[in-house]
């Protein structure tokens, strides 16, 4: 004999008579169990987690009221919807009903059409939560899987943080920033910072591919603008059209003296030395938006000064909001920064000063700063 899969419902009533009324209207489709008083009420719910509860409310030395409180305390009570089916009548007593948490509001008598409806408009919301929280339960599990697919791409053994400081936040595990650091065979080290549209996984997913070219080119010695040609290319060819990438990248020949700034669609880089602030605006759309016509995009070329520093940023900082909409600004940003260069504070500071300014971790998009030293 195949199992009875007919949804359970506990009722509860003090008068037999109404507990025999409510059977005779519902004990063909549901599976129903019976008791007079809260107390065992809230003993059999435990037992059996019903799919559905109807409780009287007037009831000797537990009330409803009482019940549905204590059965709300309880970890294996909270997501139990409660139909009260009661005498007592008037809009004050069902609104403290639905207000302690009930789902729905009957008064005796009991109208056979009414109850079937509210029964089961009840029992179909609980079961479509349970689907969604099942397939919200599925959705996370891999995301988290992607997640870790995604971090552990992105750890690369060639990455070179010499001269290097980074200072980055993100509302999720997941940035769509990305910071690539490698050093050519001639000396020469190259430094990317990418912002990815959006964030989190959908921002994300690029970053692996973007630091396996990256990687690749630097080992073998490729010119960094030509490699940012490269991503460009690769991106339009293998990405949707909403997915492209801010870049601001350097090259640095330490050996050799010579420095040069690549800006697409970056905020500008910030080269501070000799007490003054040059910087390098963006010449180019992100890349991934527009093709390039074959040729080494242009590159900003700086006089390398031993000791001075650069700043690669992403937008998240000047343009955080603060929870009356004032954004953190440009000047606000640069005076910060400037005592980061001058020692006077870590660079960690910059990103917990427009942390606090924006109140709220999750008010702000993907942060990172990269600082290096010449």
């Amino acid at each position: 004999m195949a199992p009875d899969s007919r949804p359970r419902i506990l009722v509860v009533d003090d008068t037999a008579e109404n507990l025999d009324v409510v059977k005779g209207i519902l004990a063909d489709h549901y599976r129903l169990t019976m008791t007079r008083d809260g107390r065992t009420a809230l003993r059999i719910a435990e037992r059996i987690e019903p799919d559905l509860i109807l409780l009287d409310i007037m009831m000797p030395e537990m009330d409803g009221y009482e019940v549905l409180h204590q059965l709300r305390t309880h970890l294996w009570g909270e997501e139990i919807p409660v139909i009260f089916i009661t005498a007592l009548a008037g809009e004050e007593y069902e609104a403290g009903g639905l207000g302690l948490g009930a789902v729905d509001y009957i008064t005796k008598p009991i109208a056979p059409g009414i109850l079937h409806a509210r029964v089961a408009t009840q029992l179909a919301l609980r079961t479509a939560r349970r689907e969604l929280q099942l397939r919200n339960q599925q959705l996370q599990h891999e995301h988290e899987i992607i997640e870790e697919i995604v971090l552990r791409l992105r750890d690369e053994p060639a990455f070179d943080d010499t001269h290097l400081r980074i200072a980055a936040l993100s509302p999720e595990n997941i940035s769509g920033d990305v910071v690539l650091a490698a050093t050519t065979p001639e000396q020469v080290q190259h430094v990317l910072l990418g912002d990815f549209t959006g964030h989190g996984l959908p921002a994300a997913v690029g970053a692996p591919m973007i630091s396996h070219i990256f990687y690749d080119d630097t080992r073998r010695g490729i010119p960094l603008e030509e490699t940012l040609e490269t991503l460009n290319r690769v991106l339009l060819d293998r990405f949707p059209a909403h997915i492209f990438m801010a870049a601001a990248a350097v090259s640095i020949d330490r050996i050799r003296g010579r420095l040069q700034c690549h800006n697409w669609g970056q905020p500008e880089i910030l080269l501070f030395r000799e007490g003054r602030i040059d910087t390098i605006p963006s010449d180019r759309p992100p890349v991934g938006i527009v093709p390039g016509n074959g040729a080494p995009g242009s590159a900003a070329s700086c006089r390398f000064i031993p000791g001075a520093r650069i700043y690669l940023r992403t937008d998240g900082f000047h343009e955080a909001p603060s929870t009356k909409g004032e954004a953190f600004g440009e000047t606000r940003f640069r005076a910060l920064l400037g005592r980061a260069a001058a020692g006077e504070i870590p660079l960690r500071q910059v990103v917990d000063e427009v942390l606090e300014h924006a109140g709220e971790r999750t008010r702000l998009d993907d942060m990172t700063l990269v600082e290096i030293t010449l």
